[in-house]
């Protein structure tokens, strides 16, 4: 069966902390756990996740974004380089998925502006546009923050993957199936998470289901393409009726986290009748 979990952004949204998010998604049936970038600061974050990971040994760990929190709320823009900031990122998010065994770190790879933080509705965070950063000094930068991410990776011998993002009022520095070939011919070893809700929104799924090969994690949710009502991902349920055999294309979907995510307009029975439907799909699809 795949490695099919939740993000502990979801009750992290609910204000729970790490651990009882983390028992939370437990609760829920899952065995993997997505630590994610929505929680508060907590001051001893490693501490929790050496207890969750001793707490809870059968759990399996994905870790993303930018995890550990920080103190003050912050948008980790690897298109702005290795700054004392996003350094401090990412040896947190290496150091928390050494502790936790992870079998995945992943990160967005930027975006052609600096932004800033801003909270939305749902309790999702989205960044916030303050100038733009012209792409040959912006892809230059990722690089710089893509390398230090593959040796930290090779280090504690874990994956490393870069997500799939779709437009807000900021651009996605990686973006097309060219940006991702950009960065996989120069880094092999980065994988690709894709973003189900993100390329549905973009209407690019066909288009990034050709790196199907460079596949190492997905997270799913539903939406909408954008068009005049609808602005932002909105990170909702799978449909009973989503045609997820598009998705076989990915012949090891068995084998890869399988991470769902949303926000606080979605019901714990609502995320449970998702999980059925994704089980029934891999059981049913024998080359999957």
């Amino acid at each position: 069966m795949a490695l099919l979990g939740l993000s502990s952004s979801y009750y992290a949204f609910q204000k729970r902390s790490i651990y009882s998010s983390v028992e939370s998604v437990r609760q829920l049936g899952f065995e993997l756990c997505e630590l994610g970038a929505a929680h508060d600061f907590e001051k001893d974050a490693l501490d929790t996740v050496k207890k969750v990971k001793n707490d809870f040994p059968e759990m399996k760990f994905t870790v993303h974004g930018l995890f550990p929190p920080l103190k003050e709320k912050f948008w980790f823009n690897p298109s702005e380089g290795l700054t004392s900031q996003n350094k401090k990122v990412v040896e947190g998010l290496f150091a928390a998925a050494e502790i936790a065994e992870a079998e995945m770190v992943s990160i967005h790879p930027g975006f052609l502006n600096k932004v800033s933080f801003s909270t939305g509705k749902k309790g999702m965070s989205f960044p916030k546009k303050q100038g733009l950063i012209p792409r040959q000094k912006a892809m230059q930068n990722l690089f710089i923050v893509l390398e230090e991410c593959v040796k930290k990776a090779e280090d504690i011998g874990t994956n490393f993957s870069i997500e799939n993002l779709c437009k807000s009022t900021v651009l996605p520095l990686v973006g097309s199936v060219e940006d991702f070939r950009e960065v996989f011919t120069e880094f092999p070893s980065v994988g690709l998470l894709l973003d189900l809700g993100h390329a549905l929104f973009e209407d690019n799924l066909v288009e990034l289901l050709s790196l199907h090969q460079q596949v190492r994690q997905m997270h799913l949710h539903f939406s909408e393409k954008e068009g005049a009502d609808k602005k932002i991902d909105q990170h909702a349920p799978i449909p009973n009726d989503f045609p997820l055999k598009t998705l076989s294309k990915i012949d090891y979907l068995n084998r890869i986290p399988l991470v769902l995510e949303h926000g606080l307009d979605v019901s714990a029975e609502e995320i449970i009748r998702e999980k059925i439907l994704i089980e029934k799909f891999i059981r049913s699809h024998s080359n999957v």
